[in-house]
């Protein structure tokens, strides 16, 4: 009887035994199956060719930018070329120590509560006022002594009739302004522009919303012997505070890089957020925000 206690347990012992090995056996014939079918994986798996993606730099002055895969191109005709008379022109005691930008924030008068916002902000925004906005008039009062630009637009340069033009002159009395502001797309007739600007007072400042990509307006402006500027950039063609966001920083690149820069926005509510959220990297790049007519009258002083 003790014997075959014995047996018994010597026999479950062997039996343990035996399935222990083949388990382990088993465990590697996997591991070395998956390593074999790894390493076939490995070797017969190409990765996927890399496609540059090249953009033409349009922005003189400003750095390179990168934008998502499903992103159109930031920068198109919003942007314009710096070059040859334009104005301002390269400053280059500024570009070590002191940038500047003129940002104007144009189309205001239609939205009372949204302008006053603008008005408000802690910077010298330069504000244009569209004349025949509902709320122009009562915008320009609760500004008091503040200057604005007159907005002009596409229909006056387009074919003005002599009543449009005598309109054009009393609008820009009734706004006290100081200057004003041409289209910034569309179509600009150069016979028509000389007889607009002919119409303004010889101390106007006039700033070229660069339509058609040319300083039309600009040019005979400066034949009669006013100042002005031409914009560099339109910062929320495209509607989004991204967007707005990234052509502030394109706008703050070229004031680095140049001395000088002039920007246009709208009156719209993301282009307020836009401007708010930029205002400290224009303090941390030291770029001071001027009036535009800082930068005009130095482009006179100049020539």
């Amino acid at each position: 009887m003790k014997h075959l206690g014995t047996f018994f347990w010597l026999v479950l012992l062997g039996g343990s035994l035996a399935c222990v090995f083949a388990g382990f056996s088993s465990a590697r014939g996997f591991h070395t199956e998956t390593l074999a079918g790894l390493h076939v994986a490995t070797k017969t798996k190409t990765p996927a060719a890399v496609t540059p993606r090249t953009f033409e730099r349009q922005l003189v002055g400003a750095h390179s930018f990168v934008v998502d895969d499903d992103d159109p191109p930031p920068i198109d005709d919003v942007v314009v070329k710096r070059s040859g008379d334009w104005a301002p022109p390269l400053e280059q005691t500024a570009v070590a120590s002191h940038p500047r930008l003129a940002l104007i924030v144009t189309d205001l008068g239609h939205a009372l509560p949204l302008d006053s916002k603008f008005a408000a902000l802690p910077a010298a925004l330069t504000l244009a006022v569209d004349p025949e906005g509902g709320d122009a008039a009562e915008f320009v009062r609760a500004l008091g002594d503040r200057r604005v630009l007159m907005t002009i637009s596409n229909a006056v340069f387009s074919n003005p009739s002599n009543q449009a033009l005598g309109q054009l002159a009393a609008r820009y009395a009734t706004l006290h302004a100081e200057g004003a502001l041409s289209p910034l797309s569309g179509s600009i007739d150069g016979s028509q522009a000389l007889r607009v600007v002919s119409q303004l007072p010889g101390s106007s400042i006039v700033i070229d919303g660069m339509a058609e990509g040319t300083p039309t307006v600009y040019r005979y402006a400066r034949g009669r012997g006013m100042p002005g500027a031409t914009r560099d950039i339109v910062i929320d063609a495209r509607r989004g505070v991204r967007y707005a966001a990234f052509m502030l920083k394109e706008a703050a690149g070229l004031a680095l890089h140049t001395g000088v820069a002039v920007a246009v926005a709208r009156s719209r509510p993301d282009t307020l957020k836009a401007i708010v959220a930029a205002l400290p990297m224009f303090d941390r790049d030291g770029i001071e925000i001027v009036p535009i007519d800082v930068l005009a009258a130095r482009t006179v002083t100049q020539r």
